[in-house]
């Protein structure tokens, strides 16, 4: 396992890829892309190669208690990583097959809750145990985001992404309301 502690500087850190995470998934995966889980590999993968967190949660399961090193710690970025923001932005383009205004377009709220919905189904979430219905003008949304989305990278530069993502979409909306809106 490689922590981010392991680093002596932050150009060796950047020297650092994942040999799991990048998608697809390799061949060699269980779980085939599109089904329920299918993200769960890529990231236990990715996570043990950089913080070990999910290795540490089965060690606590295995033995029935805390193990006697500290939970490892994931250092959050202070700023975003311009790659992931081009990679996440290009991935709600994506949904509407970029048309439609795409990410920034009237509908970019329900491509985000679609992203959400597609991540969690990659997860196995209970709750989300179908692929998300796709809509007329987002027809083949999820085989284009398996192309597009990039989770290893997303884990590499830990960082609130998507809190940004919707504090720009909300500052975007916000741009067009008339001035009254705002008044009580």
């Amino acid at each position: 396992m490689v922590s981010r502690d392991t680093y002596a500087d932050e150009s060796a850190k950047a020297r650092v890829v994942p040999a799991e995470g990048s998608l697809p998934p390799s061949p060699e995966m269980q779980v085939q892309v599109g089904e329920l889980g299918w993200l769960l590999p890529i990231l236990f993968g990715t996570d043990t190669r950089f913080y070990g967190r999910w290795d540490y949660l089965a060690e606590c399961w295995a033995n029935g208690a805390l193990p006697d090193a500290p939970i490892p710690r994931i250092d959050f970025d202070g700023t975003l990583d311009r790659a992931v923001w081009k990679m996440l932005t290009t991935a709600l383009d994506a949904i509407p097959n970029y048309s439609h205004g795409g990410w920034a377009g009237w509908s970019g709220s329900e491509h985000f809750r679609f992203l959400m919905e597609w991540l969690l189904n990659g997860f196995s979430h209970w709750g989300h145990l179908e692929p998300p219905k796709e809509s007329e003008n987002c027809r083949g949304a999820s085989e284009r985001l398996t192309k597009v989305f990039d989770l290893a990278l997303l884990q590499q530069h830990p960082y609130d992404y998507f809190g940004d993502l919707l504090t720009e979409k909300l500052m975007a909306a916000a741009r067009l309301l008339p001035y009254s809106a705002f008044s009580c």
